[in-house]
This record gives C-alpha cells, sequence and structure tokens, in this order.
C-alpha cells in the first residue's frame, strides 16, 4: 500500500507555479487546493491552478471554506447557510473529479454544558447527513478534518462519525499546545 502525501496551497500562496515545482521536487503527490475565500468565486485562477498542478502529475484535492463557516453552530440559521455555502463548494469542483473534499466541522461556543454539547452535536450531525448525502450523490469521497482548538479538534470529539459510510476522518497534528479542549 502506497501512502499518498499531499501539500495544500491557498490564496496566502504569492507564486503558485513556484510552490508547485518545490512540492513536486519534495515528492508530494497530490495538491490540496484550498476554496478559502476569495479563491472559491475566481474560477479562472482555479483551472489555471488545477491546470498547471495536472500538467505536473499531482493528484487534486480541495480544502472546503471554513474560516466563516460553521457546520456545528447552534444556530441554526447559520449551520444551515454554511451547509448551503460547501454544498454549492462541493458542486462547483465535482467536475475536477477531486481525490477527495476536506471539511471542518466548526461552532465556537463553549460546549461545557450538555446542552450547549448536544446541540452543537446536532447541527454537526445535520452536516454530516447533507455531506454524506452530497458524497453519494457525487461520488466525491468527504474528509472531515479536526479542528486546531475547541470542540472537534481531539479525535475522541468525532466518535459519533462512525455511522457515516461514506465520510472520514482526517486527523491533523498540532504541536503541543495548540490544541485546546474546551
Amino acid at each position: 500500500m502506497k501512502i499518498l502525501v499531499g501539500w495544500s496551497i491557498w490564496y496566502g500562496t504569492r507564486n503558485v507555479e513556484e510552490e508547485l515545482a518545490k512540492t513536486l521536487e519534495n515528492g508530494f503527490d497530490y495538491l490540496e487546493i484550498s476554496l478559502a475565500y476569495p479563491w472559491i468565486s475566481n474560477e479562472e485562477n482555479l483551472v489555471h491552478i488545477i491546470s498547471v498542478a495536472k500538467d505536473l502529475g499531482f493528484k487534486i484535492a480541495f480544502h472546503g471554506p471554513w474560516r466563516d463557516i460553521r457546520l456545528g453552530s447552534p444556530y441554526r440559521e447559520i449551520s444551515e447557510s454554511s451547509r448551503a455555502i460547501v454544498s454549492k463548494a462541493i458542486s462547483s469542483v465535482v467536475k475536477y473529479e477531486p481525490e477527495y473534499f476536506n471539511v471542518h466541522i466548526i461552532s465556537e461556543e463553549i460546549t461545557f454544558s450538555e446542552k450547549v454539547k448536544d446541540k452543537v452535536l446536532n447541527e454537526a450531525k445535520k452536516s454530516l447527513n447533507m455531506l454524506q448525502k452530497v458524497s453519494e450523490d457525487t461520488g466525491i469521497t468527504i474528509t472531515v478534518e479536526n479542528n486546531p482548538q475547541g470542540f472537534f479538534s481531539l479525535p475522541s470529539h468525532f466518535n459519533f462519525i462512525e455511522n457515516y459510510d461514506s465520510i472520514y476522518f482526517c486527523l491533523d497534528v498540532f504541536r503541543k499546545g495548540n490544541c485546546r479542549d474546551n
């Protein structure tokens, strides 16, 4: 079994071609393209990056928008809007046949209260239900990545994900002191 190793780029990457050349030189297999704003709304730039990456032999994956996206928000209006944005983002990249599409389940609410935690988990499950349906409808593998801090930062926060057949967990390892369980 070969382990594939990827590198992520985002709109803060100043020289994409130079970054891709270094990434290839260092032996990476795939490129995870961040759909953070404003790249998500710049189709021409996205097509260029994908074209250059594929010409170099990279497999393509996407990291969904996440900074203002709150798929676990206990505010139903926020979590529903977040689901709509993520669903639209996935739909916009299906044509590129990505290896996977990565998302974060985020809520900024403090979850020491069981009532709050239950509400956050309920909205997270609604988001996972939506993601599973999108995965089944499109054939795209969905990965859910842990967050740098707060709820959904530790692998144990994702025990409920085992009930979702087409959703995978992506563990991002942070240096000591960056993860905080609240």
